[in-house]
């Protein structure tokens, strides 16, 4: 239990030792509905074995249509169609296509997430 907060396996987000959320400033926050959902997996490599990655159909909250691909196989489990998602998302350019990679998921389903995980609500035990 957290000496400074009260929470038991982790912290409140406002305590002095709870890690503080990472960003980057090349990244891009949105919040999207998810679509569709495509299994698939790499081309294979010089070792001979592939990569399994999602590829999300969704819309964003501007009513555009695009593709987001999920590398992090710990998300795998809960992407889910018809899920409303706050997420970043990074961007790389491939001569005039622009792929959009998910890089970290802030809500699900109404479910926050911590270090792409749903966060555990821990009340303080006494």
């Amino acid at each position: 239990m957290c000496g400074d907060c009260g929470v038991v396996n982790g912290h409140k987000p406002e305590c002095k030792y709870a890690k503080k959320a990472e960003s980057n400033p090349d990244w891009t926050e949105t919040v999207v509905v998810i679509n569709s959902i495509e299994k698939k997996e790499t081309r294979p490599g010089k070792d001979n074995t592939t990569k399994p990655y999602l590829v999300l159909g969704v819309t964003d909250r501007d009513n555009l249509e695009w593709n987001m691909y999920c590398w992090h196989k710990s998300l795998f489990q809960y992407l889910k169609p018809k899920q409303m998602m706050v997420c970043q998302f990074s961007t790389r350019k491939d001569g005039d296509k622009t792929f959009c990679s998910l890089e970290k998921v802030t809500e699900l389903a109404g479910v926050q997430f911590a270090d792409n995980k749903p966060a555990t609500a821990s009340e303080p035990q006494f």
